[in-house]
């Protein structure tokens, strides 16, 4: 499996940077809503504590793009399965833009469980529910807090250990 794309220039939240929070349009996505369940496939690829990614595929419309929900606690955010994956242009899942990707805005109001949903079935893609990696809430300035607290205390504890007080 590929991962999914990651572009670090890319904004989360900019319609213009990022195609998943691009403006909805009709003329883009005609027939929401008519999707039948058995045509749906697609799967969940990654989850972590800062987004979710996967594809969603409606093989009687593969021009159509999916709407994905997606939920933990009281946080829920709609995108649109319109980004453009490789893997799925091999495998033969239309022009393959039918990626999307949620970052996670907040962690506060987070569950360990996500659950991520094509809006209009409401049933749950393949690896839905799934586990939020908790530790990965952990932001990179914290795990640089954090790596320096334990140095200084490995520290403390080497120099007690000869008998000697850190100063």
């Amino acid at each position: 499996m590929v991962p999914p794309p990651q572009d670090p220039e890319m904004q989360p939240g900019s319609a213009e940077n990022d195609p998943a929070h691009a403006p909805l349009s009709d003329a883009e996505f005609p027939g929401w809503g008519t999707e039948k369940p058995g045509d749906i496939e697609g799967q969940v690829d990654l989850i972590d504590g800062e987004r979710v990614a996967g594809w969603a595929y409606d093989a009687a419309s593969p021009g159509r793009r999916l709407l994905i929900q997606v939920s933990s606690g009281s946080m829920v955010e709609v995108t649109v399965a319109n980004i453009e994956r490789q893997d799925l242009i091999d495998a033969g899942k239309g022009d393959g833009r039918h990626g999307f990707e949620v970052r996670f805005n907040t962690t506060s109001n987070l569950s360990d469980v996500v659950h991520i949903k094509v809006v209009a079935t409401g049933l749950d893609l393949a690896g839905s529910p799934a586990q939020v990696d908790m530790i990965g809430l952990i932001t990179h300035a914290s795990q640089e807090k954090v790596l320096e607290c334990l140095k200084s205390e490995a520290l403390i504890a080497f120099l007690a250990l000869k008998g000697i007080k850190k100063q």
